[in-house]
């Protein structure tokens, strides 16, 4: 489909919050019943990434939402992420995050928003995993599931 019914389960999820942020208009059904907050981005899982307690981000929309609710935000720059077959990619798509690593497909000597990412980690006592050499690139972004024995 195209936007705004490709984006249905496209939204930012913030677990430890017991959050999601999304496009409610452009939300799938199952999603609607979550706690929300609301944006006007309807890419909110490929435009941000959430990273310890903070939402890293270039979008203006996505900061205004986690900020109307009092979540910390990391703004950067977003220009320079490569999407192939595009102008440009997305923070979320370039990368994911689990407890105190953030994963990004690119790597800081090459692009200024892998460089922010790298700002960030260092200010807040994360690890870095750079997962490829080159310029920051979306590839989709990189999601962790917690496995728990049954």
């Amino acid at each position: 489909s195209k936007y705004p019914l490709d984006c249905g389960f496209n939204a930012l999820t913030l677990s430890d919050r017991n959050l999601i942020i999304g496009r409610e208009k452009s939300l799938a059904e199952p999603l609607k019943s979550l706690p929300l907050a609301n944006t006007n981005q309807g890419y909110a899982g490929c435009t941000a990434l959430y990273a310890d307690v903070t939402v890293i981000t270039a979008d203006p929309s996505i900061e205004k939402a986690c900020k109307g609710i009092g979540i910390p935000v990391y703004k950067i720059s977003g220009r320079d992420i490569s999407l192939p077959g595009y102008n440009e990619g997305f923070i979320g798509g370039a990368g994911g995050a689990f407890d105190k690593t953030v994963c990004i497909f690119g790597s800081p000597e090459y692009s200024k928003s892998a460089r922010e990412v790298e700002e960030y980690c260092k200010a807040n006592s994360l690890s870095l995993v750079c997962l490829e050499n080159g310029p920051l690139t979306d590839r989709g972004g990189v999601k962790f599931v917690k496995i728990k024995e049954l």
